[in-house]
């Protein structure tokens, strides 16, 4: 083989291998380059910040869910017990107020009940007595004075019992207070209340202190007017005022009935005994 023929195999393989190591080095490198664009894309493609997005948006789906949930339990129970006490209380009030009530009533109507036994029957006054038509005053008196006003009693009864023949009127009355005191405080004012002397036709006498004949302490007051005369009477028994009043045609012959004192005497009686039994 010439020189000149070995030179040009030579370049052949030198050019061969240079293109082979060209074509090696170059597809390495494409390879390279391509697993580092797949690395990127892997890198790119891989849900972790989606995964911990969804993570995060769950968790705070719960933490809302919880939040909302304790909340709304919190706000619930609130309103419920604000919403029950307000009910319990509106409740217990009202049943208080009409047990407080109607058991004012019933105690009231029952010690009225009790008082009526006290009180005289015209038979208990004399054969010729029949009942009237009792009707209770406001609790002044012709002078101007309010005793009920000042003393309200929790209880009051009354009756009237009548004689035709000669014609006489009887009025008893019974009122009952809270305490001793406050009957006795009415007590005082009633027996002031008719110290005015004459006003509009009726003419009261002096205050006369007949505790004595009474057994309590007690006052009669005289009233007369151009055409009737007649007595009242006050009595104080421990929480109750007693009135009677009489009254009759001005010299009618009344001596074949009983006096307003002994009729007054036997109502107190009564009312004693009825009591401490």
């Amino acid at each position: 083989m010439t020189a000149a023929a070995m030179a040009l195999t030579t370049l052949v393989a030198l050019t061969a291998c240079s293109s082979d190591s060209k074509s090696t080095a170059t597809t390495e490198a494409t390879t390279a380059t391509t697993d580092a664009a797949a690395t990127t894309t892997e890198a790119t493609d891989a849900p972790t910040t989606t995964e911990a997005t969804d993570e995060t948006t769950a968790e705070t789906a719960d933490t809302t869910e919880a939040t909302t949930e304790a909340t709304t339990e919190a706000t619930t129970e609130a309103t419920t017990e604000a919403t029950t006490e307000a009910t319990t209380e509106a409740t217990t009030e009202e049943t208080t107020e009409e047990t407080t009530e109607g058991t004012t009533g019933d105690t009231t109507g029952d010690i009225e009940e009790v008082l009526k036994e006290l009180l005289l029957t015209p038979a208990e006054v004399g054969p010729t007595f029949v009942e009237g038509t009792y009707e209770g005053g406001d609790g002044k008196t012709p002078c101007g004075i309010n005793v009920e006003g000042q003393f309200p009693p929790v209880a009051k009864v009354g009756t009237e019992i009548d004689n035709a023949e000669p014609a006489v009127a009887m009025l008893e009355e019974i009122h009952v207070y809270d305490t001793d005191d406050e009957a006795e405080g009415a007590f005082n004012l009633a027996s002031t209340g008719f110290g005015c002397g004459t006003v509009e036709g009726l003419t009261f006498g002096d205050l006369t202190d007949v505790s004595e004949e009474l057994g309590l302490p007690s006052y009669a007051i005289s009233v007369t007017t151009d055409s009737v005369e007649g007595v009242i009477f006050l009595a104080l028994e421990s929480d109750a005022v007693i009135v009677l009043q009489f009254q009759q045609e001005a010299g009618a012959d009344v001596s074949t009935i009983p006096d307003p004192a002994t009729v007054t005497k036997a109502a107190i009686d009564k009312i004693e005994t009825l009591l401490n039994s």
